[in-house]
């Protein structure tokens, strides 16, 4: 009798048993789309590494299917559930299981390095996950089943952070030597990714630490540091050797830095990176060297990208006088003068005599011309020249910035003579001296590319007119003519 309720009772329990699990597992039959029923099976297999249970299979495939929910937010469910993110997945796990779960392969070795590199640069891994639901693979997938893609937000731009990452770790392993440091390598990709640092501020921080200071580099050791650093190249046999003569003449090696980070090259490295490239405002004038500002009237021009990389090869400015007809059309050609720190100058639009115009004429001139300079430079002129060199108390009376006129005339625009413009300025200019050539004609951009060296080897400083308006005179007043500053 015992035996028979024993047997009684066992066989309850199967029943009860078998019960509880067909409930639990309920038939794969029952689920008619059966791409979403293995899509939820295979993230409940490869994230939590399990078995679905009934409710929780059920609720996840009517969402989908009613399109309650995405693959995206399905998938965030399960990656960003605490049963996955309290197992403490590594890099390579976390990376292993995307691949299996979304794209339903093991990943490829191109593809796996890529998205490790990202997690070893700091990318957080919702960003990650996003790059994964957000690709075409993922979303083919999706398709397939019938099923919305969506995506999922994230605060920070995972690409940015990736390549403000490898920005930082270059410039350890080119200025240093050494890999980065966890803390520091944190600390200037953070100042750089939120805006409180620049590419030139970064530099700047590397160059002259006090590690590599401590290298004690020799002046040519120097410069081929500054060109692979911000340049990404070694150096050219000319580019070299002006920086070295710059150093020779009794630059500070501040002044050579400033040159380089200010360039429109280390702007192209930064652009590749990402980051804002900044620049390096340094007092590199010796008010007691001798010192000339060049200015160049009548451009932009075509052919005024030559002077620039010639002053920014030798790392010296000029002041440019631009008409708005050409203004309006190089309007990239200013804002590299202008990030350089050349000044911009107002020559009025149409180049008319101002003495002939009224107020209001002479106004719609130089505002004409200022549209232009601000929405290249976004600011507007600081100094002015008024054609010809022709002014009037009307035209004082009316122009809001000091009126900037010439001691060296090189008449560059009637001999049109390179060797001439170059003896005008090597026999006439002297310390103070404002210099007036021409942007617009091929021989004084020549004539530019010769001057600019031979100065510099003299130990002249080429400053910008309102540089040597506060260095060898007291400054500029608004609607006054200024021919030199002795």
């Amino acid at each position: 009798m015992k035996q028979k309720i024993l047997a009684l009772l066992l066989a309850m329990s199967m029943l009860f048993s078998l019960s509880a699990y067909a409930e639990e597992i309920p038939d794969v039959t029952a689920y008619e789309n059966q791409g979403v029923y293995e899509y939820v099976a295979r993230l409940y297999q490869t994230v939590l590494g399990r078995s679905y249970d009934a409710n929780g299979m059920a609720d996840w495939y009517n969402q989908l299917i009613t399109g309650t929910k995405s693959g995206a937010d399905v998938a965030y469910g399960f990656f960003f559930s605490n049963e996955y993110t309290s197992s403490s997945p590594s890099n390579d796990q976390y990376i292993r299981d995307l691949y299996r779960a979304l794209f339903d392969r093991d990943p490829d070795s191109v593809g796996y390095e890529d998205w490790m590199s990202q997690m070893a640069a700091g990318v957080p891994p919702l960003n990650i996950f996003k790059g994964f639901v957000d690709s075409a693979e993922f979303g083919s997938l999706c398709d397939r089943f019938g099923i919305v893609k969506g995506t999922v937000e994230v605060e920070q731009d995972g690409t940015s952070i990736y390549y403000t990452d490898q920005f930082v770790r270059r410039l350890y392993t080119t200025v240093l030597g050494r890999d980065a440091d966890p803390a520091g390598l944190e600390q200037w990709k953070w100042d750089l990714i939120r805006q409180e640092k620049t590419g030139a501020d970064v530099a700047y921080g590397f160059i002259f630490s006090s590690e590599c200071q401590d290298k004690n580099l020799s002046d040519e050791a120097y410069v081929d540091l500054l060109y692979r650093a911000f340049f990404d190249r070694e150096g050219d046999t000319n580019g070299c050797q002006g920086w070295l003569d710059t150093l020779a003449s009794g630059e500070s090696r501040e002044h050579v830095f400033a040159g380089f980070v200010n360039s429109s090259e280390f702007e192209t490295l930064c652009n590749t990176y990402g980051i804002q490239r900044g620049t390096w405002n340094t007092s590199w004038i010796d008010p007691n060297k001798p010192m000339i500002a060049l200015t160049f009237d009548d451009g932009p021009s075509v052919y005024t990208p030559r002077i620039l990389d010639c002053l920014e090869k030798y790392g010296q400015k000029a002041t440019f006088f631009v008409v708005g007809t050409n203004a309006a059309r190089y309007g990239s050609t200013m804002k590299r003068a202008y990030d350089m720190g050349c000044e911009i100058g107002n020559h009025s639009y149409n180049h008319p005599n101002l003495n002939r115009l009224s107020y209001n004429g002479i106004v719609n001139e130089m505002n004409a011309t200022d549209v232009h300079i601000i929405a290249a430079t976004g600011s507007a002129a600081t100094v002015s020249r008024t054609p010809g060199g022709s002014y009037n108390s009307t035209v004082c009376s009316t122009i809001k910035t000091p009126i900037i006129l010439w001691s060296v005339d090189t008449m560059d625009w009637k001999t049109r003579d390179t060797w001439s413009t170059v003896n005008s300025v090597l026999n006439n200019a002297k310390d103070g001296d404002i210099v007036l050539m021409h942007d617009i004609h091929s021989p004084t951009i020549r004539a530019a590319e010769i001057l600019i060296p031979e100065l510099v080897s003299r130990g002249y400083q080429l400053v910008t007119v309102s540089e040597l308006a506060q260095y060898r005179g007291n400054g500029m007043q608004p609607g006054c003519v200024y021919n030199s500053f002795k």
